[in-house]
C-alpha cells in the first residue's frame, strides 16, 4: 500500500500535573527521584476526601509510627483527590523519605510493617516466613516493597478507599507517569469506556517492564481486541475511530477520503491501523508520554493474525479473487514421505522424512502463505488426510482402515502420533523460519463425519477422544511458534442429527466431548471451523420452515436461520474468545434456480456479518455436478456472482438491487425480520 506512512498526524491531550512548589514544607522528607518516574491514576469517582484522609493516615502511623500533622496530610490528600497521585507513589514516598530510612528497623519489623501497610492485616505463619528468608538472605527491600505494592490485595486495598494502585517497577521505582494516561485514553477512546484497575495495572505494568511496546498495545491489544472487534461498525465509523484514536481530532476531508478510497481497494483493516502506528506523528505521541518509540517489537501486519484485526469476513475457496479472507486445502499425505523420495528430518532422537516442499521458502506452499501474508489476508488451512495406498499407513488413526471415505483421522499414538507430531513442529519452525505465518489451523475436515473424517468406532466419545489428543499435539506444537495462530476444531452442521450410512455423529456432542478432553490438558484457546450449508444441502430455499432446524439447543440442524442458536451456545457455554469460522458454505442453483442460490447467499452473509461470534465466512463455489457430485454452487454470470461482487462495494444502487430482488425471494420487507443485530 502506497504512502501508508505519510499524512498522519497524531494529536492528544497531555494532562500536566502540577507538583508542590520548591521550597514548600515537606513533612515527610523523601529522597530525590525523578518525578517522571510517577505513575498518575485517575481516581475512581467514589472516593471522598474522608477516605483519602484514613488511607494517608494509615501510612504515617505505620511506616513513621506518629500521627499526621496537617500540612503534609492535606499534601497529601490533595495529591490524591486531584489525581496527582496513587497508591503506588504515595507508598513509595513514605518507605524512601529520610524520617523512614533514618529509623534502624530489623527485617522482622519491615515485613511485619509491609503486611499492615499493603494488606491490612497481620502477616500469615507461612508468607512471614517466606519474606523473611529473602531479606535474611540478602534479598532486597525494595524488591519485596515492589511485590507488596503490585500486589492484587493492595489493589483491593486501594480500591476500598477510593484509589487506584499504581504500578512499580524493578528497583522499586514508580513507573513512568505516562504509562497510565496513553493506556487510559485507549479505554475511553477505542474501547468508549472507564477502564478497570487491573486492566489499566496490567497494561502500565506491561509497558513498564518492556514486555509489550506501546505501539503493539495501541494497534493490537485495543484496535484488535475482541471487545473492540466483535463491534459492527461501518468502514467510515472505523477511519473516524482511528482518527479520533491516533490523532485526537475528527477526520479531515482530504485524509478521510484518502483511507476510505484505500478501503475501497480492499486494502484491510489491520494495515490501515499499521498506516496510523507507524507514522512519524504518532512517534511523538508516544515520546510526549514519556514513552520510547521502537521498531523492535512494533506491530507489523505480516506479522499477527489479521483474523483479530477486523479485515472483513468473506473468502472464496480456491481463492480466484483477493478477498480478505484466504482458503487451504493441505493435504496431510502429500507431506509424509519415505528415505526413497523425502528429506530426513531428526525429532526426538528419530529420523522423519518429509517432503522437500517444507524446506523451500519458494516452493508452492511456502509461496502461497507468503502471497496472503504479504496482502494482509487471514490464510485459513484445513489439514486433511486422504486415503494413501503406499507404506505410509501409519499416519492414518487407524492403520486398517478400509478405502472409499472422503478423508481420516490422522493417527494420535504410536509411531503415527509420533509422525505428526514431527510434521507439525518442522511445519511450524519453517514457517517462523521464513517468517510466514498460518492464521488458522483447522485439524481435518467435518470431523463428527466418519465419511469425512474416517475413525472406525462410529461412537461419538472415542471419536472424540482421539480426535482431542491429534488436535492437542497440533495445537500444543504450532502455538508455540506462532502465539498468534488459531487451532480450529472441524465440525459440520449437523447439530443434533446421527445418520446413516456416512455415520454422521452430532456435532454438538462431539464438540463438547472434544472441549471436555482439551480441559484435562489444561487451558486451551480453541475455536470452531464449521460449514454452514443449508440443511438441505441440495435446496438453497432457506426460509422454506424446515422443522429440522429450530432455535433450540436441541435442533437437528443448523443453517443461517438459526446460527445464532449455535454460536450462543458456544459463547454461553465455554466464553466468547471461542470464535467460530464458516469456513465452508454454498447454495446450489441446480434444483432451486438462481434466484433462490442469490437469496440464500445474501441471507447466509449477513447473517454471519451481523454475529458477533463470526470472524470468517468462506464461500464454496464450485460445481460439484461437472465431478459426479450432487450440486452446483458456482455463482460465475448467475445473480449469486453479481450478489457476492456488490456486497460491500459501498455502491447504494448495487445494495438496492441486492435487497429489493433477495427480499423479495424470500417473502419478507427488511433484512431486521430475519437477521438478527442486523443494522443499515
Amino acid at each position: 500500500m502506497k504512502n501508508l506512512k505519510r499524512m498522519l498526524a497524531f494529536v492528544l491531550s497531555i494532562c500536566l500535573f502540577a507538583t508542590l512548589p520548591a521550597g514548600s514544607a515537606k513533612a515527610v522528607s523523601v529522597h530525590e527521584f525523578d518525578e517522571e518516574n510517577i505513575v498518575f491514576e485517575e481516581a475512581p469517582e467514589y472516593a471522598d476526601r474522608d477516605q483519602l484522609r484514613a488511607f494517608v493516615a494509615r501510612f504515617y502511623r505505620i511506616t513513621l509510627q506518629r500521627e499526621p500533622e496537617e500540612e503534609g496530610w492535606n499534601h497529601w490528600v490533595d495529591q490524591l483527590e486531584n489525581q496527582q497521585s496513587d497508591g503506588a507513589n504515595l507508598a513509595h514516598s513514605f518507605f524512601h523519605s529520610a524520617e523512614f530510612m533514618d529509623r534502624e528497623i530489623t527485617n522482622e519489623d519491615y515485613v511485619t510493617m509491609l503486611y499492615s501497610a499493603f494488606f491490612d492485616r497481620e502477616p500469615d505463619e507461612g508468607g512471614f516466613a517466606g519474606w523473611l528468608d529473602v531479606l535474611n538472605k540478602g534479598g532486597s527491600r525494595d524488591e519485596l516493597l515492589r511485590g507488596f505494592v503490585n500486589s492484587q490485595e493492595f489493589t483491593i486495598l486501594c480500591d476500598r478507599f477510593g484509589i487506584l494502585r499504581g504500578y512499580m517497577k524493578e528497583g522499586a521505582q514508580p513507573a513512568n507517569p505516562g504509562i497510565a494516561q496513553f493506556v487510559a485514553r485507549l479505554y475511553t477512546v477505542v474501547l468508549e469506556r472507564e477502564f478497570e484497575p487491573d486492566g489499566l495495572n496490567g497494561w502500565t505494568q506491561k509497558i513498564a517492564d518492556g514486555e509489550v511496546n506501546p505501539c503493539h498495545v495501541a494497534a493490537v491489544d485495543f484496535i484488535g481486541s475482541p471487545e473492540f472487534t466483535q463491534k459492527v461498525i461501518s468502514d467510515g465509523d472505523y477511519i473516524r475511530l482511528l482518527y479520533n484514536a491516533f490523532f485526537g481530532r475528527p477526520a479531515d476531508d482530504g485524509g478521510y477520503s484518502y483511507w476510505m478510497d484505500q478501503i475501497g481497494w480492499d486494502a484491510p483493516r489491520n494495515e490501515i491501523v499499521y498506516g496510523f502506528s507507524c507514522s512519524e506523528e504518532f512517534r511523538n505521541l508516544v515520546e510526549s508520554y514519556g514513552l520510547t518509540y521502537t521498531e523492535e517489537g512494533h506491530y507489523n501486519p505480516r506479522n499477527s493474525n489479521p483474523l483479530t484485526h477486523g479485515i472483513g469476513i468473506r473468502g472464496v475457496q480456491g481463492d480466484p479473487d483477493p478477498y480478505p479472507q484466504g482458503f487451504m486445502n493441505l493435504y496431510i499425505d502429500e507431506f509424509v514421505w519415505n528415505d526413497t523420495f523425502g528429506v530426513p528430518y531428526e525429532f526426538e532422537g528419530k529420523t522423519y522424512y518429509f517432503t522437500g516442499d517444507l524446506d523451500d521458502p519458494n516452493g508452492r506452499l511456502f509461496s502461497k502463505v507468503r502471497e496472503l501474508n504479504e496482502a494482509g489476508r487471514a490464510v485459513n488451512a484445513v489439514f486433511i488426510l486422504r486415503w494413501t495406498n503406499y507404506p505410509f499407513q501409519q499416519i492414518l488413526c487407524d492403520a486398517d482402515a478400509p478405502a472409499g471415505a472422503g478423508y481420516y483421522l490422522p493417527a494420535t499414538s504410536g509411531e503415527g502420533g509420533d509422525t505428526m507430531r514431527a510434521l507439525w513442529t518442522k511445519l511450524a519452525s519453517k514457517l517462523q523460519e521464513y517468517n510466514l505465518h498460518i492464521d488458522n489451523f483447522i485439524y481435518g475436515n467435518e470431523a463428527n463425519s466418519s465419511y469425512y473424517c474416517y475413525e472406525s468406532s462410529y461412537d461419538v466419545a472415542t471419536k472424540a477422544a482421539k480426535y482431542a489428543e491429534g488436535f492437542y499435539a497440533m495445537y500444543d506444537i504450532v502455538t508455540r511458534y506462532n502465539p498468534d495462530a488459531r487451532c480450529s476444531i472441524a465440525i459440520d452442521h449437523s447439530w443434533n442429527l446421527t445418520f446413516a450410512p456416512r455415520q454422521v455423529l452430532p456435532a454438538k456432542a462431539f464438540l463438547d466431548n472434544v472441549v471436555a478432553n482439551l480441559d484435562k490438558k489444561g487451558t486451551v484457546n480453541w475455536f470452531v471451523s464449521t460449514h454452514m450449508y443449508p440443511a438441505k444441502v441440495n435446496f438453497s430455499n432457506l426460509w422454506d420452515g424446515n422443522p429440522s432446524v429450530t432455535m433450540s439447543t436441541d435442533s437437528e440442524m443448523f443453517d443461517a436461520r438459526n446460527l445464532k442458536m449455535v454460536t450462543d451456545y458456544i459463547k454461553n457455554t465455554y466464553g466468547a474468545q471461542h470464535r467460530v469460522m464458516l469456513t465452508e458454505n454454498g447454495f446450489e442453483s441446480n434444483v432451486s434456480g438462481e434466484a433462490n442460490q442469490a437469496a440464500a447467499l445474501a441471507y447466509s452473509y449477513y447473517v454471519a456479518k451481523y454475529n458477533d461470534m463470526v470472524d470468517s465466512f468462506i464461500l464454496n463455489a464450485n460445481n460439484e455436478l461437472a465431478a459426479g457430485g450432487e450440486c452446483d454452487f458456482s455463482i460465475a454470470g448467475k445473480m449469486a456472482g453479481s450478489v457476492w461482487s456488490y456486497l460491500e462495494d459501498g455502491d447504494p444502487a448495487h445494495k438496492a438491487w441486492i435487497d429489493r430482488t433477495c427480499l423479495q425471494v424470500i417473502g419478507v420487507s427488511s433484512w431486521k425480520d430475519i437477521v438478527p443485530g442486523y443494522d443499515e
